[in-house]
């Protein structure tokens, strides 16, 4: 059996629909597939993105299964299975990374609103501290000074996970949809795994 070339990936399969079906789980095995219980797409995968951020050099993709697996059409219809895969998969990030965004600006406004709440409440605070007549006048020094701590502590808090949904939920999808791309690009080839399948 020749070993891969360094811009290669070489995946073993028991079965064609391994690609996409994660078989069941078993450490025994010598298939990556089952010994992580995952879709041979879902290794490819992680393969590609463990190169991040270097951009990946893989070109060709080799699916080993055994020899009553392969047909004289099984490697369009591989080819193909994979483009519609990666694209329904690219529209499908698409989507929740606008969902995603809109989330995050609802919970910027909505954090902006509480903000504003707590400049109203840190000025109604340190103008009673201050010695300006306010309601707040009842209150002893110190439950004034926690109660500011608290108000700033609340703010700060509020506006910063707002401003880390808007600034970092997006890398995933981005991230996903390289790996995807990725994949889409690779030239597809099946060749016979040497060995039998397993009869568990």
């Amino acid at each position: 059996m020749r070993s891969p070339a360094t811009n290669e990936v070489v995946i073993e399969l028991n079965h064609v629909d391994e690609m996409f079906n994660a078989p069941d789980t078993n450490p025994f095995s010598t298939r990556e597939v089952e010994t992580f219980g995952e879709a041979g797409i879902t290794r490819l995968q992680k393969r590609i993105q463990q190169r991040w951020p270097r951009r990946p050099r893989f070109t060709r993709l080799t699916l080993r299964l055994p020899p009553d697996q392969i047909t004289p059409n099984s490697t369009a219809q591989m080819r193909a299975a994979i483009q519609r895969y990666c694209e329904a998969q690219i529209e499908k990030n698409h989507v929740q990374r606008r969902r995603a965004t809109q989330i995050g600006l609802r919970q910027l406004v909505i954090a902006l609103m509480i903000l504003l709440f707590d400049v109203m409440v840190l000025y109604w605070v340190v103008n009673a501290a201050g010695g300006v007549r306010a309601p707040s006048d009842v209150l002893p020094g110190f439950v004034r000074g926690v109660l500011i701590v608290l108000v700033l502590f609340a703010g700060s808090l509020t506006i910063w996970d707002a401003i880390e949904s808007l600034a970092f939920n997006w890398v995933p999808f981005v991230l996903d949809d390289a790996s995807y791309w990725t994949i889409r690009a690779m030239d597809v080839v099946l060749e016979p795994s040497g060995d039998l399948r397993d009869t568990r």
